[in-house]
């Protein structure tokens, strides 16, 4: 029962770790993007991807720094 409990609560605190990662990328992503700096704000567009492939937000990053650096 405990060793259940020890994973639930690191599979927790890895999730946890990974949405607050992925919060600091989209941060620098907008920053960027004001900036006008489209080729860096893809490649955080891109790491937030890898970090989270499944996320709406990651994909629209991605592509609206493609779209603006064109």
């Amino acid at each position: 029962n405990e060793e259940v409990k020890d994973q639930i609560n690191r599979e927790r605190d890895a999730k946890v770790r990974v949405e607050q990662e992925f919060a600091s990328l989209v941060d620098e992503y907008n920053r960027l993007y004001r900036e006008k700096r489209y080729a860096d704000a893809g490649m955080i567009a891109r790491q937030a991807k890898e970090l989270d492939p499944t996320n709406p937000v990651a994909v629209n990053m991605e592509l609206k720094a493609k779209l603006a650096f064109r």
